[in-house]
């Protein structure tokens, strides 16, 4: 079903109560939010459950109807996608402008080596929300750190990846190994790393394979350019 603007409106609006209450929504408080009547609410609340984007529940009492069962609603799965979707295309739509944004900080730290690269990519990342973009900054902050390794430890990890069967997989070795070899040669604290990549992981299972694959191969790019850059010097 293509929703319209308007049945957007009100998913948008069920979800939001469903989301700041955790009970399921009555049509009547629909109704005060959009600003229209109590039977228009629920006439378009009712297709959109029989659309398969809400689930009624019957609950006996409640101070609107003492003593009488009332209809309430519960967005399903279904309902959340709609909005999933038009998030991932929005920052898919985004990615050419954050890739040549990551790469150039790519270039510039390793030209300069100036950790204040590293330190704002983390403050930026606190406040990332979207799992493609966060997990494209992710991407980016390790192959930051990647360039303080030893050539060996490069080799080793970009060979890995070239080979890994799947994106996802070449992306979770290339994360986990990068913050292996930084455990074991930096005295720092790490803990920040550690938390991304658990957040990172849980968003890899979030999108799509497509989005998977655009990580996958802007990693590529990097190490290559990396190879390049290193044969070079």
């Amino acid at each position: 079903m293509s929703l319209t603007n308007r049945r957007k409106d009100f998913l948008k609006v069920i979800l939001d109560e469903y989301q700041r209450t955790k009970t399921p929504v009555h049509y009547v408080t629909v109704a005060e939010r959009l600003g229209i009547s109590k039977w228009t609410a629920y006439d378009v609340m009712k297709q959109l459950e029989e659309k398969g984007f809400l689930e009624a529940e019957y609950q006996v009492s409640d101070e609107r109807t003492p003593g009488r069962s009332v209809i309430l609603f519960v967005p399903t799965k279904k309902s959340k996608q709609v909005f999933k979707n038009e998030e991932n295309h929005i920052q898919i739509k985004q990615w050419p402008e954050v890739r040549q944004n990551l790469l150039n900080r790519y270039y510039a730290y390793k030209k300069y080596k100036s950790k204040e690269i590293i330190e704002n990519t983390l403050k930026e990342m606190a406040f990332i929300e979207l799992p493609f973009l966060f997990s494209a900054y992710t991407v980016a902050l390790f192959t930051l750190h990647l360039l303080s390794f030893e050539i060996k430890n490069f080799n080793y990890i970009r060979e890995v990846v070239s080979v890994a069967p799947t994106p996802e997989t070449g992306l979770i070795f290339f994360t986990g190994a990068v913050l292996g070899v930084l455990l074991k040669t930096s005295s720092g604290d790490n803990t920040h790393l550690k938390d991304f990549i658990n957040r990172f992981q849980h968003y890899l299972k979030e999108i799509s394979y497509h989005e998977k694959k655009i990580l996958a191969d802007f990693l590529k790019e990097t190490l290559n350019s990396n190879l390049e850059i290193a044969a070079g010097e």
